[in-house]
């Protein structure tokens, strides 16, 4: 197939795929040499938080010498932008190559009338491709949930991460916080080490119960401090310490207080790594965090007239928005334009915006067949 093929294959698959399931995924991927049992593999789960954790892992670890790949959901724009080696995203010709063989190993399964679900063609595209490219480590982001995402296939697992929890898509992963957490702590593996994000009580019991259950260790930011030096819409400058690290004056080109959470859970990540062997000075830490970029979280798009672009989806996600328009546009009469997929719940989002008194007009449009 060429790039358009590719695309019109993978599109199609919205309409006609379904999903197969673990079984029907590894016997996909056996064509390929079984992937899913040899990539290494940092997992990372959540509800919130997921793809700027792993950006910051993606860029410390090239800096670091190390080849990386990643495998994030959804685009922006492209395709493309879901598989990236060190940070770099697939081109076109490799994409359609890769996809070829992706469509070859999902038809030796079922042929060529079942097809896959979209996120099943994907997911085996990440690891035909990663493991192709030979790469250190495999970042892979889960779709939806954790346990029946079919990236939790993988076996080779370096390490497993749990962002922020709380509610969203409550149809597939149950309505209490509870219920959410237990399906996020489904990438946890026996005998392996999970990094937990800085929680409330409820989720860390859990997380703790299943780690203890699995025989997994649990590494979580206890005594987390943090001393904020800079803030503006351009980044962050501060210092952070917990019982494992400390760092002073270490600098993110994101905005948004929730990120400095995410980056101790990175540098938090990052010991774990060390005790696996990877060679991670301090200082590389340092110039992976200032160069790491990640489009469409408090991104600007514009500074005069101030325009910014955020895909908060969620409830916590537009309250932690909010907390950001009343830290970066206090004195500004802010326009928002909101727009939300069918499924989502909109209300609880529209409540939270509604309740921010800088929030001076509201504009509601839609983004596609989906809204």
């Amino acid at each position: 197939m060429n790039y358009n093929e590719s695309l019109d294959y993978i599109i199609k698959s919205y309409s006609a795929g379904k999903k197969r399931g673990f079984d029907s995924v590894r016997a996909a991927l056996d064509v390929y040499g079984s992937p899913y049992k040899t990539l290494p593999v940092i997992h990372v789960a959540g509800t919130n938080g997921k793809g700027s954790v792993c950006a910051l892992l993606n860029s410390v670890l090239s800096a670091a010498g190390y080849k990386t790949g990643m495998f994030t959901s959804p685009h922006l724009c492209r395709f493309n932008e879901r598989f990236r080696i060190n940070g770099n995203e697939i081109d076109d010709n490799e994409f359609a190559f890769y996809m070829t063989k992706t469509r070859h190993a999902c038809e030796s399964v079922f042929g060529a009338e079942e097809m896959f679900s979209f996120f099943e063609i994907f997911a085996i595209f990440a690891f035909i491709f990663f493991a192709d490219k030979g790469v250190d480590a495999a970042i892979l982001e889960v779709g939806i949930g954790g346990r029946l995402d079919t990236t939790n296939v993988a076996e080779n697992i370096l390490v497993s991460v749990i962002t922020s929890i709380s509610k969203d898509h409550t149809e597939l992963l149950g309505n209490t916080l509870a219920e959410i957490t237990l399906e996020k702590a489904g990438i946890i593996k026996k005998n392996r080490k999970t990094v937990l994000y800085f929680q409330c009580k409820e989720v860390y019991n859990l997380i703790r119960e299943v780690c203890v259950e699995k025989q997994n260790v649990l590494y979580y930011p206890d005594e987390l401090e943090f001393l904020l030096k800079e803030n503006a819409v351009s980044g962050m400058t501060f210092d952070v310490s917990c019982r494992y690290f400390k760092y002073e004056n270490l600098k993110i080109h994101f905005a948004g207080e929730y990120q400095l959470y995410n980056s101790a859970t990175v540098l938090l990540t990052l010991e774990v790594l060390r005790g696996e062997g990877f060679d991670i000075p301090q200082s590389i830490v340092f110039e992976g965090f200032a160069a790491t970029k990640w489009e469409g979280r408090m991104e600007v798009i514009s500074q005069n007239p101030l325009i910014l672009a955020e895909g908060a989806h969620n409830e916590d996600g537009i309250r932690q928005l909010c907390n950001s328009i009343n830290t970066y546009c206090a004195e500004c009469d802010v326009i928002l334009v909101f727009a939300a997929l069918n499924g989502k719940d909109y209300p609880s989002m529209v409540r939270e915006i509604t309740k921010n008194k800088n929030v001076k007009t509201i504009i509601l449009t839609y983004v596609n067949y989906r809204a």
